[in-house]
C-alpha cells in the first residue's frame, strides 16, 4: 500500500490539481444550460410545455451515453471514431429484432457492443495500430454493415420500450430523468470509488508512471474500448432507436462529433487522465438545447448540421483556448 501511495503521488505530480477546475467548469457549464433554457423560453414560450420538455430528454439520452462512451476511452488517452457508426448499426439491428424477440434483441446488442469494443482494443493494443486509424477503419466497416442490413430507414420499436419515453407523472418525464441521473451517478462512482476508475485515470495521466506502479495499462485500454462499445450499443444506440422509432444506416453519424464536443465541453482532458460527471451532463444539455431551439424554429436538417458544425467548432476552439491560458 505504501508503494501504491507513492505511485499515486508521482501520478498527481504529473498533472495539475484539477479539482478547482472541475468545480468552476461545472458551474460555468450549468450556468450556460440555465441561460440557454431561459432564452429559449423567452423566444419560444411553448418550450416549457410538457411535450417539448419530454422531447429535450429524448434528445439528451442517446447523446449523453454516446458522450459517456467516448469519454471512457478519452480518459485513458485513446479515441473511438466508430461510435456514430455503431449507433447506426445498432438501430438497424434493433429495429428488426426487438419487435420479434425483445430478449434476443438486447442480447444481440450486448454481443455487438462487446465484439466491436474488443476488436478496437485488439487493433490498438495487440496490433499497435494508432487508435485514430484503427477506429476510423472500424467506422467504415460498421457503416457498410448498417447499409447492408438497411439501405433506407425502416423497422419498428416495441411498445414496451416506447413506454420508457412516454411515461410521465404530472407532465414530468420520470424515466428519462432517472436514466440520466443513474448514468451520471454510475460514471461518478466508477471514476471516484472503484479501483478500475482509478486505473483509468492513472493510465491517462501517465502511462509510464502507471506502469511502474504495477497497473496493466494495456489491459486498462482494452477495458476502456470494451466499455465504450457496450455503452454505445446497449444504451446510446438503443435509445437512439427509441427516439426515432426506427432504424437507419446513417442516423448515428452526427453523434461522433457531438460526443467529442460534449466531452471537451464537459471538462474531459483530451490527453486523458481527468473527467467530471456533472460537467459532462451539463455539456450534453447545452448541445441538446441548441438542437431543440433549432427544431422549434423549424430549421431544416441540413441547415441544422451546418449551424451545429459551426457552433461545435467555436466551442472546441474556446475550450482549447482556455486550456492554453491555464497552462500558460
Amino acid at each position: 500500500m505504501r508503494f501504491f501511495g507513492r505511485c499515486m503521488k508521482a501520478l498527481k505530480s504529473r498533472i495539475p490539481d484539477m479539482r478547482h477546475i472541475r468545480k468552476n467548469r461545472a458551474m460555468t457549464t450549468w450556468s450556460i444550460v440555465f441561460f440557454l433554457f431561459f432564452v429559449e423560453w423567452i423566444i419560444f414560450p411553448e418550450s416549457l410545455g410538457a411535450a417539448n420538455l419530454q422531447t429535450i430528454f429524448i434528445i439528451a439520452i442517446p447523446l449523453f451515453f454516446a458522450t459517456l462512451a467516448q469519454t471512457m476511452v478519452m480518459i485513458v488517452g485513446s479515441i473511438d471514431l466508430s461510435i456514430g457508426a455503431l449507433m447506426s448499426l445498432t438501430t438497424c439491428i434493433a429495429s428488426y429484432l426487438l419487435v420479434e424477440n425483445l430478449a434476443l434483441g438486447i442480447a444481440t446488442l450486448i454481443v455487438l457492443g462487446a465484439v466491436v469494443g474488443l476488436a478496437n482494443g485488439f487493433l490498438v493494443i495487440n496490433l499497435k495500430v494508432n487508435p485514430f486509424i484503427a477506429t476510423f477503419g472500424m467506422m467504415f466497416a460498421l457503416e457498410g454493415a448498417a447499409l447492408t442490413i438497411r439501405n433506407y430507414p425502416g423497422g419498428a420499436v416495441p411498445e414496451s420500450l416506447l413506454g420508457i419515453v412516454k411515461f410521465q407523472i404530472y407532465s414530468i418525464s420520470i424515466y428519462e430523468i432517472l436514466i440520466l441521473i443513474l448514468g451520471a451517478g454510475f460514471f461518478w462512482f466508477f471514476l471516484n470509488k472503484t479501483s478500475s476508475g482509478i486505473h483509468f485515470l492513472a493510465t491517462g495521466a501517465s502511462r509510464s508512471v502507471a506502469k511502474n506502479c504495477g497497473i496493466n495499462v494495456d489491459l486498462v485500454t482494452r477495458k476502456a474500448h470494451l466499455i465504450c462499445g457496450l455503452i454505445t450499443a446497449l444504451f446510446a444506440g438503443l435509445f437512439l432507436t427509441i427516439r426515432f422509432q426506427a432504424g437507419s444506416p446513417l442516423v448515428g453519424e452526427p453523434y461522433l462529433l457531438f460526443s467529442f464536443a460534449a466531452s471537451a465541453l464537459g471538462a474531459t482532458r483530451v490527453s486523458g487522465g481527468d473527467a467530471d460527471a456533472g460537467s459532462l451532463l451539463g455539456a450534453v444539455f447545452i448541445l441538446t438545447l441548441i438542437e431543440n431551439a433549432m427544431n422549434l424554429a423549424l430549421i431544416d436538417t441540413k441547415s441544422q448540421w451546418i449551424i451545429e458544425g459551426f457552433l461545435l467548432l467555436v466551442i472546441l476552439a474556446a475550450v482549447g483556448s482556455s486550456k492554453k491560458r491555464r497552462s500558460g
